[in-house]
């Protein structure tokens, strides 16, 4: 059985709507972290019991908070802009998904700026 490694980001807000914001196929560098042995007593851990596992620092999602969730997928549209080559070169070297970490910086800006003048 192949799975497919996901990374979903998204952001909490405007109340108890979760908005998504990205989700996407993980890279290979991000797969091959995936990849590596794991310290972890997998065996150990198979044994254990539901009550035996303490999740009180990462509390259930309950099915109010499903109820609750909206997937919104901001519509993406292409724009051609004048970026500082030293910026662009730095955003490029950090993979493949500049264009969308762009995007996050700019989204968080954006929302930060909204909640200030909110």
């Amino acid at each position: 059985m192949k799975a497919t490694l996901a990374v979903v980001v998204y952001v909490e807000c405007c109340g108890p709507v979760v908005r998504i914001i990205s989700a996407r196929k993980a890279t290979k560098h991000e797969a091959n972290d995936m990849s590596k042995v794991s310290k972890t007593d997998w065996k150990r851990l198979e044994k254990l019991k539901d009550e035996q596992i303490d999740t009180s620092d990462i509390p259930e999602l309950g099915d109010d908070f499903f109820a609750r969730a909206e997937l919104h997928v901001p519509p993406k549209q292409a724009v051609t802009m004048r970026l500082d080559v030293d910026v662009l070169n730095w955003f490029k070297a950090q993979g493949q998904g500049y264009q969308t970490r762009i995007n996050k910086l700019l989204r968080a800006y954006m929302l930060e700026h909204q909640r200030r003048h909110a």
